[in-house]
């Protein structure tokens, strides 16, 4: 599959998102990227979904003991109180698939994966985002890279499977300060 590369990072793509759209994040960390989203798109509302648990099971470089991850989400909750209390945030703190039951098709506008990387995870992440997104809106997917296997051929796989219902907007190749990623837009359900 040939995809046309793009020089502009993730932070430039967001850039160009229209303000006051309704965004949800999966796979938070630590809530750098939940805030430049916040600060750039001045969302009608973010929703924040990362489970901050330990993986015993091993899983990427963010993976950490259980002490740890209930700071990083302690954390979130502090850096974004002001905007939980205005309604503007939501953090939900469960697994992504939790998306599927939680909020009603076409609910957002945009969506970021940034989740767990197996290719389970993320092949499921990307069907429950495509049902969660709103036609014209978009769906993003951090480290769309051959050297995250399981990133790469959930995304591969599901181009091949929606075909004509996405259109590949974006794909910012390793560099430019930012991992790869890749942005579609929604065209049909």
């Amino acid at each position: 599959m040939n995809i046309k590369e793009t020089h502009r990072n993730r932070f430039e793509i967001i850039k160009d998102l229209p303000r006051h759209i309704n965004v949800c994040e999966i796979g938070v960390l630590t809530g750098v990227f939940s805030q430049f989203i916040l600060d750039t798109v001045a969302p009608e509302k973010l929703t924040l979904i990362d489970p901050w648990f330990f993986n015993e099971s091993g899983g990427d470089s963010t993976n950490a003991s259980q002490h740890i991850q209930d700071g990083r989400y302690s954390q979130i909750l502090k850096t974004f109180d002001k905007e939980i209390k205005s309604g503007a945030v939501e953090v939900i703190r469960k697994k992504s698939s939790c998306i599927s039951e939680i909020f009603t098709d076409s609910s957002f506008d945009f969506m970021y994966i940034d989740g767990s990387h197996s290719y389970h995870d993320v092949k499921k992440d990307l069907e429950n985002c495509f049902n969660k997104t709103k036609v014209g809106g978009a769906i993003g997917v951090d480290d769309y890279h051959p050297n995250w296997i399981g990133v790469y051929r959930a995304v591969q796989d599901f181009i091949q499977e929606k075909g004509g219902d996405i259109s590949i907007e974006f794909y910012s190749g390793v560099g430019g300060g930012s991992s790869p990623n890749i942005f579609f837009k929604v065209l049909n359900k």
